[in-house]
């Protein structure tokens, strides 16, 4: 165990390429760029590709728009997620998308995925979930439109179960108990 919550000076900071030996063995691995610079970048896919992870097994997850511009000139194989996110402004009543564009009417902003998905080559978008960011409806329309769905933060069962229902392909949670399914593991 590198983290133990709630017990201070327990935290130990693990390197990536201490790490990837020992969970080699998972299928997909989900890379979120806080901070962006192409050298960055090209440090972290080559320890991936020194431990002999293939980038067809990488998901690259962010909402550092240039991270995304580069990866698909530079690695177009890597799944690219943008992380996605629209909330209304209470001054103005418009819709405001995560990179500051505004809408008039919730659906425009949530159709404007499609516009972020072809700047940027996406695989799929990543959308909170809190405080009904993202409705049901949002995901049923972005994946009959092509986009894989991550939801971010799924911290209940209820909502596990009615995201699950419209299709969301991933969940990020601190609760993956709330999402499991009967019968399956």
């Amino acid at each position: 165990r590198f983290l133990e919550r709630g017990k201070p000076g327990s935290e130990r900071i693990v390197r990536l390429d201490q790490v990837l030996p020992v969970v080699r063995s998972v299928p997909e691995f989900w890379i979120d760029f806080k901070f962006f610079t192409p050298d960055f970048a090209e440090q972290a896919l080559a320890e991936f590709r020194r431990a002999k992870i293939d980038e067809s097994r990488l998901i690259v997850a962010t909402f550092t728009e240039p991270a995304l511009a580069y990866l698909r000139k530079a690695h177009p194989n890597i799944r690219r997620v943008g992380h996605f996110n629209v909330t209304k402004d209470a001054k103005t009543g418009l819709w405001r998308r995560h990179d500051g564009k505004t809408f008039a009417m919730r659906e425009e902003a949530v159709r404007s995925a499609l516009e972020y998905r072809d700047k940027y080559g996406l695989f799929g978008v990543n959308m909170p979930v809190s405080q009904g960011q993202t409705r049901p409806q949002d995901v049923e329309f972005l994946r009959k439109n092509g986009l894989w769905v991550s939801l971010w933060f799924v911290q209940d069962a209820k909502a596990a179960a009615a995201y699950r229902t419209c299709g969301a392909d991933a969940f990020v949670t601190d609760f993956a108990s709330h999402l499991r399914v009967e019968g399956q593991n």
